[in-house]
């Protein structure tokens, strides 16, 4: 002690600042410092969780841009095979169209036959039904007309078989 009075300090006094000092220290630490370090922790919880939050969103973010690829890759291969099916079945109702077209024709076509065919039997019938009248008519002329027996056989002869060869 006698080193610190040769230097001028004063135990007493050296106590009651080392005891003031301790004590402002301690107010400060309890008014200041700690206060302080507490606003310190929750702002560094606050940008860890905001750290934490933007990762997560970004995250999001890219599932949900791969989402909408991926969605957009499946709308469009739907969206072709749509449009094959759509195809396929036009060419499919071309196809039927087509022979439903021919089939018509070809039942219109042999209908017309048929009608020319029975009106071609109309028409030969006809025929042979006037030729026979004029036939018949022809017979009775040349019979008022005397022709022998002889002459007589021959034309009817001629004339049945010009009429079975029709």
């Amino acid at each position: 002690m006698e080193i610190l009075a040769k230097i001028g300090i004063k135990p007493s006094v050296l106590i009651a600042q080392v005891i003031n000092f301790l004590i402002l220290v301690i107010i400060l630490y309890k008014l200041a410092y700690k206060p302080v370090l507490n606003l310190l922790k929750e702002r560094s919880e606050r940008i860890a969780k905001s750290m934490k939050y933007a990762d997560e969103v970004e995250k999001n973010l890219k599932k949900t841009e791969e989402d909408y690829e991926n969605k957009m890759k499946e709308a469009y291969k739907e969206a072709q095979g749509i449009l094959e099916k759509s195809r396929k079945e036009s060419e499919e109702n071309r196809i039927k169209m087509l022979e439903d077209a021919k089939m018509e024709t070809d039942r219109n076509i042999n209908k017309a036959k048929a009608e020319i065919a029975a009106e071609k039997d109309k028409m030969l019938s006809d025929a042979k039904s006037e030729l026979s009248g004029l036939l018949i008519l022809s017979v009775k002329k040349m019979m008022e007309q005397g022709l022998d027996e002889k002459t007589d056989n021959v034309l009817v002869e001629q004339i049945i078989k010009g009429m079975d060869q029709k």
